[in-house]
């Protein structure tokens, strides 16, 4: 799946470098057989953990939707009777980590 997007980030006053962020992407499958298209948002916090003057480890705690158009694709699990449509996973939390320059 290759994504496109952006992100926009509010840094909050003062040196301890905490932010929130959103972020919109659409993405495009690798594989059309099972999807084409789709899209994701997300919404977040950043807090570093470790900083140094030249890179800041950070912590990222973030709330994320993404919808994926399965219509008139093959199936996923090949059921009987399966009829792809729209996948949607909707209020899906999660942390990540990242160093940043």
């Amino acid at each position: 799946m290759l994504k496109v997007g952006g992100i926009i980030k509010f840094f909050f006053a003062g040196r301890d470098n905490v932010y929130i962020y959103t972020q919109v992407a659409h993405n495009f499958s690798t594989d059309n057989s099972k999807f084409k298209k789709g899209g994701s948002g997300r919404l977040g916090i950043g807090l570093p953990v470790f900083k140094r003057d030249n890179f800041n480890i950070t912590t990222n705690i973030f709330a994320q939707r993404i919808s994926l158009d399965l219509e008139g694709e093959d199936p996923i699990y090949e059921f009987e009777g399966e009829v792809p449509m729209r996948l949607t996973m909707e209020g899906s939390f999660g942390i990540s980590f990242g160093i940043q320059f």
